[in-house]
């Protein structure tokens, strides 16, 4: 006899949703059940970030989503695919999506810009995007119509010139942090 999700302990559960994902090729983006209701953007992203982990070969991301109460995270989704996360969104009645995050694992030219596909997605959805930059820890944002845009080149066939941000570090963060950000 399996117990009722809303009876599970939140951390089992957790776990049980981001195993879940991992199988599925284009994974559930859950609420988290240990996510707290937070008052801004800045802090839910901030929170689910910090909870995701860091790992050096894949990217992580999942969503932030609005509800009455505030705002809340998803379980972190694991990706093998370098700078193209897929994931669908299942939100509850009164909920809606706020924003979506992810992270940054390499090194390379482009690794601490919002790529193009990156914009298109927050671009798509009418939502900001944030990333957290493994290089140097810094977690920025992307507002579509707001943040500034830059043309660089990509080295990636007949259209190398593409348009890129380097995007807007939030608020949210710890004061050292920040302070490397904003510089």
């Amino acid at each position: 006899m399996s117990v009722p999700a809303e009876q599970m302990d939140p951390e089992v559960l957790r776990e049980q949703l981001i195993a879940a994902a991992a199988k599925d090729k284009l994974p559930i983006a859950h609420l988290d059940p240990t996510s707290p209701w937070l008052p801004d953007l800045d802090s839910a992203v901030n929170e689910a970030i910090k909870r995701s982990g860091k790992t050096a070969e894949n990217e992580q991301s999942g969503i932030i989503v609005r509800g009455p109460d505030g705002y809340a995270y998803s379980i972190p989704l694991t990706s093998a695919r370098h700078d193209d996360f897929a994931l669908r969104a299942q939100l509850a009645k009164g909920q809606s999506l706020a924003a979506l995050w992810h992270s940054h694992p390499g090194n390379d030219n482009l690794a601490d810009y919002f790529s193009p596909h990156d914009l298109a997605m927050a671009d798509q959805l009418k939502v900001p995007s944030y990333i957290r930059f493994n290089s140097d820890g810094s977690i920025r944002s992307y507002t579509p119509g707001k943040t500034k845009l830059q043309s660089v080149n990509t080295g990636t066939g007949r259209f190398d010139t593409q348009k890129v941000a380097r995007g807007d570090p939030i608020t949210a963060l710890p004061a050292q942090l920040y302070a490397e950000v904003t510089k």
